[in-house]
C-alpha cells in the first residue's frame, strides 16, 4: 500500500545509487590532503595470493564502515555491494567483513611494523596543529566486554560491576576533540599509571616544539608518578587530588583564611581561589596546590517524623564546595580553575568516540586487532571532524549531527551521451543548511588547484586544517598562503 492505495513493488538490482551520497566529498577531500593515499601507501599488510584484495580495498572498506557508523566488522556487509560508493573513494570494490578480520590478523605477526605504520599516520594528521599551543587532556574509559576475548579482565567498571571488560587509555586535544593517542588494554591495567608509557613513547618521538603546553587529568593522575615523569621531562601538569586525610587538613587550614586571602575568579558560578604548599606521603617534594570553592546550598535538617520532610522554618544554610587542583606550571590559580573547569568537556568526547564511532566496538578474540581497530577508528574520526570542521567551522559538530548532514545524502549516477552525472537528494530537515556546506566544500576544492605551485610548497593539508580550526586558531594561520587567496581568505575572516 502506498497512500492508501495498492502498487506495484518491483526489484532492480541495477540502479546505481547510494545512500551516503555525501561520500562523494569526503573522498574528494581525502584525495585532496593525500592523507589517506599515503596512509593506504605505507601499510605493512601483504599477501602472498593472486586472488587476494589489495590494501587499498581493504582499507577503503574499514574507512566507509567507520564513517557510515559501523562498530561491529558485520556491519561492514551492509555496504558490501554498493555500487557507487567504491568509485567514490577510487578504489576498485569493497571487500566482505571476513576479508577485513584475516587482513588485520598480520598485525600480530608484525606489531612493530603496524605500530610504526599507525603512529606515521596519526602524526601526519596532527602535525600541524601541534605547533600551536595545546593542552592534552589524558583519560581512562571502560570497553565492556560478552565473550572470551584476551584481556577480557573484572577489574573496574562502574556501569556493569563483575563485567569483563578492557581499558582504553586515551589522549587527546580537548578543545578541537582531535584524538592524540589511543591504547586499549587489559580490564585489570585501567589505572593512569598503564597510560603513561604509550604517551611518553609518542611524546618522545616528537620534536620538543610539538610537546603540548600542559597535560590535564582527573584524580587518577594526581599521583606520584605522573607529577614525577611531567617534571622530569619538563612538562606542565594540572591534576586533581582526592580528598585525602591530609588533603582535608590543608583545606581546613585554608577554610578559616580572611576573605581578601581568596581570589575571586571572574564567572557567574562564584569561585574563589588561593594557593598552598602540600607534601603528601609518598611524595618527593613538597608541590603547589590551587585550592578552590564556591558557595553552596547545605543539606538540611530532617524531620524524625516525616524523614522525607526538612525541619519546617529552618533557615537555608549555606556551605563550601572544594576543589583541590594539584599542578607543576606557573599560570595563576585563577586561570588554573578555568582551564580544569574545561576538562569537563572531556566526558562528551568519550561519549562521542564509543557510542557514535566504534571506539568500543570491532571487538575479536585477540587483543592485538582490538588495539588496532580502536587507533584506525580514531584517525579515521579525525579525518571526519576536520572534514566537518570545513562544513562549518564555528562549533564542532559530534557525529550524531553530522552524518545525517554531510554523509546520509541519496546520490544516483546517471550516464547519458558518454557523461556521468551525479545527482543528490537529501531529506534531512536542514536541507539548506546541507547544500550550503556542498557549496562550501565546492568552492574549495575549486580554489586549491588555482594555488597549486604555493601548495607544492606548504601542503594541501596544511591549508586545509587551517581553514577548518580557522576559529580555534584566531587569527593565526598554519600558512600564510591562504590571506593573499581572493576567494578562500573571505571565508577565514568571516568564521575567525
Amino acid at each position: 500500500m502506498l497512500g492508501g492505495k495498492a502498487c506495484q513493488v518491483n526489484w532492480d538490482g541495477d540502479v546505481r545509487a547510494t545512500g551516503l551520497g555525501g561520500m562523494v566529498y569526503f573522498g574528494h577531500f581525502l584525495k585532496e590532503a593525500g592523507v589517506f593515499d599515503q596512509w593506504v601507501d605505507a601499510c605493512p599488510l601483504k599477501y602472498t595470493s593472486n586472488n587476494a584484495p589489495s590494501k587499498q580495498a581493504v582499507l577503503g572498506t574499514i574507512l566507509a564502515g567507520v564513517v557510515g557508523g559501523a562498530w561491529r566488522y558485520a556491519h561492514l556487509s551492509a555496504i558490501r555491494h554498493d555500487p557507487v560508493l567504491p568509485k567514490m573513494l577510487e578504489i576498485a570494490a569493497l571487500v566482505s567483513e571476513d576479508a577485513v578480520r584475516r587482513a588485520l590478523k598480520q598485525a600480530e605477526r608484525l606489531p612493530d611494523a603496524w605500530d610504526r605504520w599507525l603512529a606515521a599516520g596519526e602524526l601526519a594528521t596532527l602535525e600541524p596543529l601541534l605547533a600551536e599551543p595545546y593542552i592534552l587532556d589524558v583519560d581512562t574509559t571502560i570497553k565492556p566486554l560478552y565473550g572470551h576475548q584476551q584481556g577480557a579482565e573484572i577489574g573496574y567498571n562502574p556501569a556493569k560491576p563483575g563485567r569483563p571488560s578492557h581499558a582504553v587509555h586515551t589522549a587527546f586535544i580537548g578543545a578541537l576533540r582531535m584524538v592524540f593517542s589511543v591504547d586499549v588494554q587489559g580490564g585489570k591495567r585501567h589505572a593512569a599509571c598503564h597510560l603513561g608509557p604509550v604517551l611518553w613513547r609518542r611524546l618522545e618521538a616528537l620534536p620538543r616544539e610539538l610537546w603540548p603546553r600542559l597535560v590535564r587529568g582527573d584524580m587518577g593522575f594526581g599521583n606520584e608518578g605522573w607529577m614525577c615523569e611531567c617534571e622530569k621531562h619538563e612538562l606542565d601538569y594540572l591534576f586533581k587530588q582526592r580528598q585525602t586525610g591530609k588533603v582535608r587538613g590543608m583545606v581546613k587550614l585554608v577554610a578559616g583564611l580572611s576573605g581578601d586571602q581568596w581570589e575571586d575568579v571572574p564567572g557567574p558560578d562564584g569561585w574563589q581561589v588561593c594557593e598552598a604548599g602540600l607534601q603528601l606521603k609518598g611524595w618527593s617534594r613538597n608541590r603547589r596546590v590551587v585550592v578552590a570553592r564556591r558557595s553552596a546550598p547545605a543539606r538540611r535538617r530532617r524531620s524524625p517524623a516525616h524523614p522525607e520532610l526538612p525541619l519546617p522554618d529552618e533557615p537555608v544554610r549555606m556551605d563550601w564546595e572544594y576543589t583541590v587542583l594539584v599542578t607543576g606550571g606557573h599560570l595563576p590559580a585563577a586561570a588554573l580553575i578555568q582551564l580544569y573547569l574545561e576538562r569537563a568537556d572531556c566526558e562528551n568526547v568519550f561519549d562521542e568516540l564509543k557510542n557514535q564511532w566504534g571506539l568500543a566496538g570491532f571487538t575479536t578474540r585477540d587483543l592485538a586487532r582490538c588495539r588496532i581497530m580502536a587507533r584506525i577508528v580514531a584517525l579515521v574520526c579525525n579525518w571526519w571532524n576536520v572534514f566537518a570542521r570545513l562544513a562549518d567551522p564555528s562549533e564542532h559538530m559530534e557525529a550524531l549531527t553530522s552524518r545525517p548532514v554531510l554523509l546520509h545524502v541519496i546520490a544516483q549516477v546517471v550516464t547519458h551521451a558518454d557523461r556521468t552525472v551525479l545527482r543528490l537528494c537529501s531529506h534531512h530537515g536542514l536541507v539548506r543548511e546541507v547544500r550550503e556546506a556542498f557549496v562550501r566544500f565546492d568552492t574549495i576544492f575549486r580554489r586549491l588547484p588555482a594555488i597549486a605551485e604555493q601548495l607544492k610548497r606548504i601542503g594541501k593539508w596544511r591549508l586545509l586544517l587551517s581553514l577548518a580550526f580557522c576559529k580555534w586558531l584566531r587569527g593565526r594561520l598554519l600558512d600564510t598562503a591562504l590571506k593573499a587567496d581572493p576567494v578562500l581568505a573571505p571565508m577565514l575572516a568571516d568564521t575567525a
